[in-house]
C-alpha cells in the first residue's frame, strides 16, 4: 500500500535512477577497492590512514545507497518502503551514520594537511 505522501516517479525515471546507481556501483566498489588495497599497504603517516578508512566507509556506503532503488526495481512496484518501519529505519540511521563518518574523516583529513602546512616537520 503506498502512502498518501510517497513520491511516484514514471518508469523512465525509475530506469534513469537505476541506470545511474548501476553506474555507481560499477565504479565505485571497484576505485574503492583499489583505493583500500593501495593505502592498506602504505600506512606510513595519517594521511594514508585516512584516505583507508574513507575509501573502507565509501566501500560500504555505496552498495548500501542502491538497496532501496533495487528494492523497487525488483518488486516492480511504486516507488516507496514496503518492509517493516523498522528495516527503514535502520538503513536510514546507517546512512546518517555512515554519512557523518565520512564528513568527520575529510575534515580530519583537511586539519592534518593544514597542520602539515602551517608547521611542517623540521
Amino acid at each position: 500500500m503506498l502512502e498518501d505522501n510517497a513520491l511516484v516517479f514514471s518508469p523512465s525515471v525509475d530506469r534513469g535512477v537505476a541506470a545511474v546507481f548501476i553506474l555507481c556501483l560499477l565504479v565505485g566498489v571497484p576505485g574503492n577497492l583499489f583505493a583500500v588495497r593501495h593505502f592498506a599497504r602504505q600506512r606510513t603517516n595519517l594521511g594514508s590512514v585516512l584516505f583507508l578508512l574513507t575509501a573502507i566507509v565509501d566501500l560500504i556506503s555505496v552498495p548500501l545507497i542502491s538497496i532501496p532503488t533495487a528494492y523497487t526495481l525488483l518488486h516492480d512496484r511504486q516507488p516507496g518502503w514496503y518492509e517493516d518501519h523498522a528495516v527503514c529505519s535502520v538503513l536510514g540511521t546507517l546512512f546518517n551514520f555512515l554519512a557523518a563518518i565520512s564528513v568527520f574523516l575529510l575534515a580530519s583529513l583537511s586539519f592534518s594537511r593544514t597542520y602539515l602546512m602551517v608547521y611542517p616537520l623540521k
